[in-house]
């Protein structure tokens, strides 16, 4: 059996895997309703999509097309190792007002530091990859008014509470990346 804490793939949902691979985090598709979500809330109606072109990437930018309307949907890929993105940036802020990350920290300090440096959209979404303290401290913490989404189970519910306590307590902090919390129950669970 494999237990992935961060495998958040849909196409992992009809894996042939004769029912030994199991995940302990949210598949993208629930991720992907939870950004277009977010966005539409903002009250845009054109999203721009800059994606790492992987399994992850091209699985989320589905899942939110999906969720926000296709049509609406600006996407972008990106390449590894790429020095600039901003001529897509700007051929992407001629269509949208929001943009929507979906990558790395890696890639993403070239692009959103692109963004922000030329004020290329009103507002940025990144994805659960993103949630990283190492790309806040990239970009000069430059990240205030950014949104984005999060493995887990919410904020305010007694077990997110309980676990942040318990953490805490142990550690002094939170985490400052994302699926910690997903890798101690994978841990529990092969154990158990």
């Amino acid at each position: 059996p494999t237990l992935a804490p961060s495998a958040t793939s849909p196409l992992l949902t009809s894996a042939k895997d004769s029912d030994f691979l199991f995940r302990t985090t949210l598949s993208d598709v629930v991720q992907g309703k939870e950004l277009a979500r977010l966005v539409r809330e903002s009250g845009a109606t054109r999203a721009a999509v800059v994606y790492l072109p992987d399994a992850y990437g091209q699985g989320l930018l589905d899942a939110f097309a999906s969720a926000f309307g296709v049509q609406n949907v600006f996407a972008q890929p990106i390449q590894d190792q790429a020095i600039s993105y901003l001529d897509q940036l700007e051929a992407l802020a001629e269509d949208a007002d929001v943009l929507v990350a979906i990558a790395y920290p890696k890639e993403a300090q070239v692009f959103m530091r692109e963004a922000l440096d030329g004020n290329l959209f009103q507002r940025y979404y990144l994805s659960d990859a993103l949630r990283s303290t190492d790309l806040a401290r990239l970009l000069g913490n430059r990240l205030d008014g950014v949104t984005g989404t999060s493995p887990g189970t919410p904020q305010d519910s007694d077990s997110r509470r309980a676990w942040d306590a318990a953490y805490r307590a142990e550690y002094d902090a939170l985490p400052t990346i994302a699926y910690v919390r997903s890798a101690y129950d994978a841990t529990i669970a092969v154990a158990l």
